[in-house]
């Protein structure tokens, strides 16, 4: 005889076509391959949660992450139409969330935090956001849905009181990282960016400037997979708009603010791709966020298990920079990296002292761009 098991649900179903759709529409999952065959369908999740022996993760944004951690104070929903779809999008990603027993891991957006303000804020931050992951599923949806315009006191001292309780059992203690720490990989995102946008600001053709950033990632600094493909989009033809805010600008303070803007998109890549690369068919990584660009980029860099690395590259050249440029283009930095192969010893004090040379190699690009220190 067929088992039947029910499962007692925290919200009604009858909401689930809604937050799908809500959800879907937006499109802020990146996941890498697992046994979620619909990244969209919170069945999936419940039954994932219920069922089987697999842990879910979701690394989040600083634009996800802010407006979560918004609702445990009480925060209402915007006004203005932009900013109310994206607080709604955060309240119905929580369910999601929530239904799916994920583990959430905000550390980039602390860091990205403490950087704007200070260590005593993001931690601040971090206990606001522990509290938004206790607060019960059925009341993100109703903010999802505009039923609600924002969480009930009541709604939150109850969350409060479960994120206590979670905290004496060591369930997500404070993080004791020094989250004003310059993370290593943001300033080598940011030296990428700068040389990007000297680039861009060039009069040659779109394929020369790609060329030369492959050229001066051999000749002068490294190679970054994530700080290339960031380059690569963003000098192609297909190139999302905003990639880098304030590029075109002659406000020296808008472009300075965009390309460190983009080098915090960088760092959430290289901390996701990094995270799925580890990733075992038990555990399972999913990139959230609303930013079209940051996304592509980390697709981009995703090795799904049997795909041949190279042929993807070459193929995502293709895609973005038309089939002849992209065949040009892949077949320039093949020849570049393999150069470095042969003299991988030499190449790796070589880069070692670039490394450690780095803040002049910012110095001396910011200067070309006329922007103010860091």
């Amino acid at each position: 005889m067929e088992t039947i098991q029910l499962v007692d649900l925290p919200i009604s179903p009858d909401d689930f076509a809604a937050l799908e759709s809500l959800v879907s529409s937006a499109n802020p999952f990146l996941i890498q391959p697992s046994t979620i065959t619909d990244k969209y369908k919170l069945t999936e999740y419940v039954h994932a949660a219920t069922f089987q022996d697999v842990s879910l993760y979701a690394l989040l944004d600083n634009n996800i992450f802010t407006r979560v951690a918004a609702f445990s104070r009480g925060a209402k929903l915007s006004t203005e139409e932009e900013s109310r779809k994206v607080e709604q999008l955060a309240a119905a990603v929580m369910v999601f969330f929530l239904l799916g027993d994920f583990w959430l891991e905000p550390n980039i957006a602390l860091y990205e935090k403490a950087w704007r303000s200070s260590h005593e804020h993001a931690k601040s931050e971090l206990e606001y956001f522990r509290i938004a992951d206790h607060i019960h599923p059925q009341h993100y949806t109703d903010l999802a849905l505009g039923r609600i315009e924002h969480i009930s006191s009541q709604a939150l001292e109850d969350a409060k009181i479960n994120s206590a309780i979670s905290a004496e059992k060591n369930i997500g203690t404070v993080n004791s990282a020094n989250f004003e720490k310059v993370l290593t990989h943001w300033k080598t995102s940011y030296l990428f960016l700068l040389k990007v946008t000297e680039l861009w600001r060039t009069t040659n053709d779109d394929l020369s400037k790609a060329k030369a950033l492959i050229d001066w990632m051999k000749n002068d600094a490294f190679y970054s997979a994530v700080s290339a493909a960031f380059g690569m989009l963003l000098l192609s033809p297909s190139s999302p708009a905003k990639m880098i805010k304030g590029i075109g600008s002659s406000n020296k303070d808008k472009l300075h603010s965009g390309l460190q803007n983009a080098a915090w998109d960088c760092v959430y890549v290289k901390h996701w791709v990094n995270k799925a690369k580890l990733s075992s068919s038990d555990t399972i990584w999913f990139l959230c966020s609303n930013d079209k660009a940051l996304k592509q980029v980390a697709d981009t860099l995703l090795h799904r298990q049997g795909e041949d690395m190279s042929h993807k590259v070459i193929q995502h050249m293709k895609e973005t920079w038309g089939a002849e440029k992209g065949k040009s283009l892949y077949e320039h930095y093949n020849k570049q990296t393999q150069a470095t192969i042969h003299s991988s010893h030499e190449r790796q004090k070589l880069v070692k002292h670039r490394m450690d040379n780095i803040d002049n190699m910012i110095s001396e690009l910011e200067a070309i761009l006329e922007l103010k220190e860091i």
